[in-house]
């Protein structure tokens, strides 16, 4: 029937559909020719730059107050700049690809910089379970807490305090657990902020480690 389409048919997929053509519609798959088309790599690290600063600017504009609601889903839906998880894994793999093969006229490397905010915006991602989520945090984190950039230390430090409160409010039995670690974590940011002598962020992020605090006293 495929061959008796009167018309050609263009689609536009990544990587994975492709993938899903060839095993679910092989005999679709094997009349189909297709064309690759390359992004420049610094359009991938530009954007990556760029809406990682976009987030961590909101959350330092809004403070504490962004998303504490009890009775909606404690995740960052309602921040704009958002780039699907397909994407960012496409892009680090572009990334580490150009970097084995030592690319020397782009000269775009994956700098340690660069992954930190890949692993952020993959933390960011609410499309990827509470766990998987929190291991991106936490390796951004790793890089931030060597930097002199304070600002982003303090910002992932109370993005992981949040995800400890979705934690909490999808599993009742461990909602005390995930509370404490909530608190240890919103209490860390307010010191990042404490110890750069900050108190105009220090009173935008230390209400959520008072709401806690009461909680789990």
């Amino acid at each position: 029937m495929v061959r008796q389409f009167p018309f050609p048919l263009l689609l536009w997929v990544n990587d994975d559909l492709i993938g899903k053509f060839a095993r679910k519609a092989p005999d679709f798959n094997s009349i189909s020719s297709i064309i690759s088309f390359t992004c420049p790599t610094n359009l991938f690290t530009n954007c990556i730059q760029e809406v990682t600063k976009g987030i961590f600017e909101k959350i330092l504009k809004e403070g504490g107050g962004i998303l504490w609601q009890e009775d909606k889903d404690t995740t960052f839906n309602q921040c704009k700049g958002f780039l699907h998880i397909s994407q960012l894994e496409a892009a680090k793999k572009v990334l580490q690809e150009q970097d084995q093969e030592q690319d020397q006229e782009q000269d775009i490397k994956l700098t340690p910089k660069l992954e930190a905010n890949l692993e952020f915006l993959q933390g960011h991602s609410p499309e990827l379970p509470p766990e998987k989520r929190q291991q991106h945090y936490r390796k951004s984190l790793e890089f931030w807490r060597k930097s002199d950039i304070w600002q982003y230390k303090g910002c992932i430090l109370y993005c992981l305090g949040v995800l400890a409160i979705t934690y909490a409010m999808q599993n009742p039995p461990q909602r005390n657990l995930y509370f404490a670690i909530a608190k240890r974590y919103f209490y860390q940011c307010v010191r990042t902020f404490d110890k750069v002598k900050r108190p105009d962020l220090m009173s935008k992020f230390i209400n959520p480690l008072e709401k806690v605090f009461i909680i789990v006293v």
